[in-house]
């Protein structure tokens, strides 16, 4: 995979009935932890990319109480109209927004600043 064109927003496809995306870039092997397996990304490994990830949970971080109400008491599990807010700071790029136990989660991923990683 090209690192230039890693987590390139063009890639990211539309989000389905329910409000999920996942970046294709996300499926890559190298960011599964070696220790739980592919049901987790490896920050370790996206930082050893070129990136820093952030995730912002719609439970406790980012959405108005009628979307958490209408997900929570809605029955259909969506989120089509959860907007996530990007962390602070500039060239965040959401890379995926997907169902965990806890709530929907959305990942934003930036390049790591020279020096900074």
């Amino acid at each position: 995979m090209n690192d230039q064109t890693l987590f390139d927003p063009a890639r990211l496809p539309p989000r389905d009935e329910c409000g999920m995306t996942f970046h294709p870039d996300l499926e890559d092997e190298r960011w599964e932890h070696p220790d739980l397996g592919e049901e987790y990304l490896s920050s370790e490994a996206i930082l050893a990319a070129g990136f820093e990830s952030r995730q912002v949970m719609l439970e406790y971080d980012d959405a108005s109480e009628e979307v958490r109400d209408r997900y929570y008491n809605g029955g259909d599990g969506g989120v089509p109209d959860w907007n996530p807010t990007s962390p602070e700071g500039e060239g965040w790029i959401l890379v995926g927004i997907w169902d965990t136990e806890d709530s929907p989660c959305a990942m934003f991923v930036r390049r790591v600043a020279e020096g900074n990683a």
